[in-house]
């Protein structure tokens, strides 16, 4: 879209009317990317030139100094360039200046070397040329500089010697009784908007400005050979008929050169039975040179045909495809691009002009994961929840790392703990599981143990203590037990007793020995068992005895 403004333009042909004769007048114009001038020139903002000022072509023409007053130069020689002492000519076309004028003055150098400063001369508003004669007679190179004091002095032309330096876009007219007026283009573009890209990030899918929503499978839009065709291809008109489709590079009389010619298309589908494509050319002697059929593949194809050797001049690159079934989303010719599937909106500024915006826009995916737990009795999970059973539908949504969707799925195994009674009987004392020896009868102790699931197993003591009676062998006439204490074995004898049954326990009250129906006489061996003290248990039909012993 253009929008001009045409701000003195009517005033012009008042002025052109009647006798009056303007040195310039402006005609200032707003345009978006170009503008059509009265000249018939298309400007845009690489061929149009402004206005311009000393200070803002410092230090590109001028230069500054050290001196307060005269604060610009333009060098117009010095010495060494070979100007041996010719005339200097500078010519300036000011069109405005700070309200108390603008001086400048000839700085040059003599035959001795020294500078000789000139008066100052004040600078007018239109054409200003300032000669420097040469010396009557040449002694070799000078320096010529011409200074001012100030850089607030616009204008539209400045040249040195005939060759223009700078020129700001003009044009001059004549009205009907002769005057030329100099018509200045104050040409502003208004946002000059090209285009600008917005980048986005996004989990999954986005839906833009445009309301479109995009997800990674329409986010590109793809097109085909025979969708471009015939506004980026053309259609074979050549005997061979296998070849359909061509992309041309480069022709004769484009100033190609023999240039290197690069065609990428980035594939993103093919029919089944696939595609080739070959390279056409024209060589020094006019005739084509046909490469060889090559297949495509999917993804970025990057073909390349080598610039010429030892250039003969233009020449013709075409690329041939032998099915207008290829679908791409991205094609570029010397890396400027053809065709490009990327979205893009054109809106229109507040100004009036267009901007193009292109979406760049970046997909990440939601994650998934399963929490494996395996837990007693119960488990309280990320959620809050407490779970008392197996559990592996619970599912709980937290944030990933580039800031989407994490969805945990739990998967809890529940265990059970368990409980038991450890019954024990002991004479006089007992050391239990827990490491602690009780010496009375006890039904409170606790001692927790880890089950086959990894879970507690609360094990509780039932124990009861007996107190052991204690036989003196030396007056008892029914039991006789011997020796005691023993090494290697202990007699039983039994005096006016039919028959006994023998047990042999340790101090935890365990049972070792078991023998029952002995008569008269019983030997027991202890060469097994460790040295210690040990009780036997005598059951007889006339009342139980417990005997203590110790082993050596």
């Amino acid at each position: 879209m253009k929008k001009n403004l045409l701000i003195i333009f009517g005033l012009l042909a008042n002025l052109f009317a009647f006798t009056q004769c303007p040195v310039f007048v402006t005609d200032t114009q707003v345009a978006c990317e170009g503008y059509i001038w009265t000249d018939g020139i298309s400007y845009n903002s690489s061929n149009y030139f402004p206005l311009t000022s000393i200070g803002e072509q410092t230090p590109i023409l001028f230069s500054t100094t050290t001196n307060q007053t005269w604060t610009n130069v333009y060098t117009s020689c010095v010495i060494g360039d070979g100007n041996n002492g010719e005339e200097q000519t500078f010519v300036i076309n000011v069109i405005e200046m700070p309200e108390n004028g603008t001086n400048y003055r000839v700085v040059k150098t003599m035959a001795n070397g020294n500078f000789f400063n000139g008066n100052a001369q004040p600078l007018v508003l239109g054409l200003n040329t300032i000669n420097v004669a040469p010396p009557t007679n040449p002694w070799g190179d000078r320096t010529v500089k011409f200074q001012f004091d100030s850089d607030d002095v616009k204008f539209s032309m400045l040249s040195s010697n005939g060759n223009t330096l700078y020129e700001s876009t003009t044009q001059t007219l004549t009205n009907q009784i002769g005057c030329d007026t100099l018509i200045i283009l104050d040409l502003i573009f208004d946002g000059n908007p090209g285009s600008s890209t917005e980048v986005i990030s996004a989990c999954n899918s986005y839906t833009w400005s445009n309301g479109v929503t995009y997800t990674e499978s329409n986010y590109l839009a793809t097109t085909t050979i025979e969708a471009q065709t015939p506004d980026l291809f053309t259609i074979a008109d050549l005997p061979d008929t296998s070849w359909t489709n061509i992309y041309t590079a480069c022709i004769l009389g484009d100033g190609n050169n023999g240039a290197q010619q690069t065609l990428e298309i980035n594939i993103t589908s093919l029919p089944t039975e696939g595609v080739n494509y070959r390279v056409v050319k024209t060589v020094s002697n006019g005739n084509f040179n046909i490469g060889e059929a090559q297949p495509l593949l999917l993804g970025y194809n990057t073909i390349n045909v080598n610039a010429v050797e030892n250039p003969w001049g233009d020449r013709i690159v075409k690329f041939q495809f032998n099915s207008n079934a290829v679908e791409f989303d991205e094609l570029s010719l010397n890396g400027n691009l053809d065709y490009s599937g990327i979205p893009f909106q054109v809106l229109t500024t507040n100004t009036g002009c267009d901007s193009t915006i292109i979406l760049d826009l970046s997909f990440y995916s939601n994650s998934s994961g399963t929490d494996l737990i395996e837990a007693c009795d119960s488990y309280t999970w990320i959620d809050g929840n407490t779970y008392t059973s197996s559990n592996n539908t619970a599912t709980h949504t937290l944030i990933n790392s580039v800031g989407c969707d994490s969805i945990i799925t739990l998967n809890l195994t529940i265990n059970e703990s368990n409980t038991g009674t450890d019954t024990q009987t002991a004479v006089d004392s007992y050391v239990w599981i827990d490491g602690i020896t009780y010496t009375m009868s006890n039904n409170t102790a606790t001692y927790t143990l880890t089950n086959s699931n990894n879970c507690d197993s609360v094990v509780f003591l039932n124990l009861t203590i007996k107190n052991s009676s204690y036989i003196d062998v030396n007056k008892q006439n029914e039991i006789k037990l011997f020796p005691n204490p023993s090494s290697e074995k202990i007699t039983i004898e039994l005096e006016g007793i039919d028959a006994m049954d023998v047990l042999l326990l340790n101090t935890q009250g365990k049972i070792l020995l078991q023998k029952s129906g002995q008569y008269e006489k019983y030997d027991i061996n202890l060469s097994s068992y460790a040295a210690g003290t040990y009780f036997l248990r005598i059951i007889t039909s006339e009342g139980n005895k417990n005997i203590r012993f110790i082993k050596q």
